[in-house]
């Protein structure tokens, strides 16, 4: 084989390097191996610190570039561990407040009804609590209490929807903890099976946010439609339901907790092709 290889490599939109990729060279030289009569070669650049790979066919060298490889695995990690974080953020404050669920009432109405009557019947709720107007905020019923079971029957998947998002959720922010604590120690010990792990890890506490906010979406749907057909619907005619900032946070810690997981992905793969890098050198 020459001593000195020329590759083609796609780099910023609009251009191409051009890398000479050279057996004897200073530095960290490229390893070697033959796979179904193709000559492969890969390399850790000492400069810019890509990762990719050249392969020969035919007399021809053409550079295929690893994924994520204009980042270091270091720099994935430190982007996953902020993500972690914000997603923690996103989540714990999504679960402690109390805008997921907004009830806004028209007050300039029939039977004389003013705006101030209106700010009163309107309501804002959370996971746990209900605030009326300007009352103290009351605990919503129990699901997991005895009273719960007082509830008609014809109203009990509304209970167990109820059970569904009061469990999905705390357990994927706890999820979001113990994988950021072993993001951590796999980022610093450089082990690429422990962060493959996490980012399945995170994969999956994203998953459970998913599925207990589609779960409230569905829930609150549900109970709307529930209340509507139990009352007279002329009732209803000033009554406007929205969604509040809480269920947003929500919705912002579950992609920030995907990308983490995908973030570290990347890192773990960045992380195994420097270690057989390293081997092959040896």
């Amino acid at each position: 084989m020459a001593a000195s290889h020329r590759c083609w490599a796609a780099g910023a939109p609009g251009s191409i390097r051009d890398f000479a990729v050279s057996l004897g060279s200073t530095g960290r030289a490229p390893s070697t191996y033959r796979l179904f009569g193709t000559v492969q070669v890969h390399w850790d650049h000492p400069v810019s610190g890509l990762l990719g790979s050249c392969s020969r066919r035919a007399g021809n060298w053409v550079m295929a570039p690893k994924c994520g490889a204009s980042l270091s695995p270091g720099t994935l990690c430190l982007a996953a561990a902020l993500n972690g974080l914000l997603s923690f953020g996103f989540l714990a404050g999504a679960i402690g407040t109390d805008y997921w669920y907004l009830i806004h009432v028209d007050g300039a109405g029939r039977n004389g009804s003013s705006a101030r009557d209106g700010e009163e019947l309107s309501s804002h709720s959370g996971l746990w609590r209900l605030c009326e107007g300007q009352n103290a905020c009351m605990p919503l019923i129990d699901p997991f209490g005895a009273e719960s079971w007082l509830v008609p029957a014809s109203l009990q998947h509304l209970i167990n929807m109820h059970r569904a998002f009061m469990i999905l959720l705390p357990l994927s922010l706890i999820l979001i903890i113990f994988g950021w604590i072993c993001g951590i120690v796999g980022s610093l010990a450089q082990i690429s099976w422990l962060l493959l792990f996490t980012g399945c890890y995170f994969l999956l506490g994203a998953l459970l946010t998913l599925s207990g906010t589609s779960t409230y979406i569905c829930y609150s749907k549900a109970a709307f439609v529930e209340t509507v057909r139990m009352f007279d619907q002329q009732r209803f005619d000033r009554v406007h339901i929205t969604f509040g900032w809480s269920l947003a946070l929500a919705w912002l810690s579950f992609g920030t907790e995907g990308l983490a997981g995908i973030l570290l992905l990347l890192a773990a793969q960045g992380f195994r092709l420097k270690l057989e890098a390293h081997s092959a050198d040896i």
